[in-house]
């Protein structure tokens, strides 16, 4: 059973139209070839450790600690043109965007963050913000910050925490 094509006819029959159908199947499609494309363009870029497609969302998973210095939520000078890419990309498409905020299990001794928690909510915000500076549309963006609370892997070794900081960008489909 191909579920992508189950999900999106489910979402094509809420329409009483057969054009307004057409008008969504359409605008699946072109949001899917689009992100080929983009992930075919940004396969080097070194902030982007890997783009999913799940049902309901494309993923995009954005490395931390190349967006971000130790204990800061303040967009390194290099992280920007990389984010540029993205901002780019995402003027090509109408969908909604969520952006998720990550960190690892040390916890925060100092800075302006009392936790790991802000510290996520902090770096979603702060990726949110250039985007929009960039000329994207403010409304389609939301933030949310998990702190260690969703790590991909356990937080045992240097390297694993590392891969745990991270921002995700959900592209809704």
């Amino acid at each position: 059973v191909d579920v992508k094509a189950t999900i999106l006819d489910a979402i094509a029959r809420q329409f009483q139209s057969p054009e307004k159908r057409k008008i969504v199947i359409e605008s699946f499609k072109k949001t899917a070839q689009m992100m080929k494309t983009f992930s075919a363009q940004i396969a080097k870029n070194p902030a982007i450790e890997s783009i999913l497609e799940e049902p309901g969302y494309y993923k995009i998973l954005l490395k931390a600690p190349v967006l971000f210095e130790s204990n800061s939520a303040s967009l390194s000078p290099s992280s920007k043109p990389l984010l540029r890419e993205l901002a780019k990309f995402l003027r090509e498409i109408p969908n909604k965007v969520e952006i998720a905020g990550h960190t690892d299990n040390v916890p925060v001794v100092r800075g302006k963050w009392k936790s790991n928690f802000e510290l996520s909510l902090a770096r979603a915000e702060s990726v949110r913000k250039f985007l929009v500076a960039q000329g994207l549309d403010e409304k389609r963006f939301c933030i949310a910050g998990y702190g260690d609370k969703r790590p991909l892997l356990p937080n045992d070794s240097p390297v694993n925490r590392l891969k745990n900081r991270r921002i995700e960008v959900f592209i809704l489909k």
